[in-house]
């Protein structure tokens, strides 16, 4: 049986009556309903070659669903789009290592409702966004650990992560803002030893006190 990733954006042409309070302010929004549906397959099933497809009718499906508002700037920027729609990813559970195409189809949507003509003039530009995910478990998967609460690491871990500098022709790739890493370019590995661009990383772990790609903890900010 297939397991497929899925993930589907599409602009809500609606506006709210709230959307035009005179007191709102004059930045534009984005307003981002998110809904992830969770299938928890346990490893065991892999490897059984029954062919007994009632194995898979009782398997736990979670959903969780949030809404989101964010700026402009923060969600069409180049170097904030990237980590702002990965953060929301994440707290509806869907994992860093699933992300990138997810991330591609969601920062398609925004752009493409940003160079809109009937979107002009909106204070508020609404979205939905719906995926499905299918996490592969062991028997000692810690169910309620399911979606990550975004807590900022410590200022000290932070200042502490070792300082690179990118050697020539790495081919390597920050998986923040998912652009190369140039030659000489500032880049801090982290103690799991993962490397990102420096400024992604600290942007990253002043929200997050976990690794990005493997979710290895540093201390949490008190």
């Amino acid at each position: 049986m297939d397991f497929d990733n899925y993930c589907c954006a599409w602009p809500l042409d609606i506006v709210m009556p709230e959307d035009d309070d005179d007191d709102a302010s004059s930045d534009v929004d984005f307003i981002v309903e998110m809904e992830a549906s969770h299938t928890y397959v346990p490893h065991s099933m892999l490897e059984d070659d029954s062919g007994d497809l009632q194995l898979f009718d009782n398997l736990e499906v979670e959903t969780f669903q949030k809404t989101f508002k964010v700026k402009r700037d923060a969600i069409l920027h180049q170097t904030t789009s990237t980590s702002t729609v990965s953060n929301m990813l994440l707290e509806v559970g869907v994992p860093m290592e699933i992300q990138e195409f997810m991330l591609n189809r969601i920062l398609a949507c925004v752009n493409d409702m940003a160079r809109q003509k009937r979107y002009a003039g909106r204070k508020v530009l609404r979205m939905r966004v719906t995926a499905e995910v299918t996490q592969f478990v062991y028997e000692d998967f810690d169910f309620d650990d399911r979606v990550c609460r975004l807590v900022p690491a410590s200022e000290s871990s932070i200042e502490g992560l070792e300082k690179v500098e990118v050697e020539e022709g790495t081919g390597e790739t920050c998986s923040i803002c998912l652009e190369e890493l140039i030659g000489g370019a500032a880049a801090a590995r982290m103690p799991c030893l993962h490397l990102f661009d420096q400024n992604c990383i600290v942007n990253w772990l002043n929200r997050n006190n976990f690794c990005p790609l493997c979710r290895f903890k540093l201390p949490a900010r008190e």
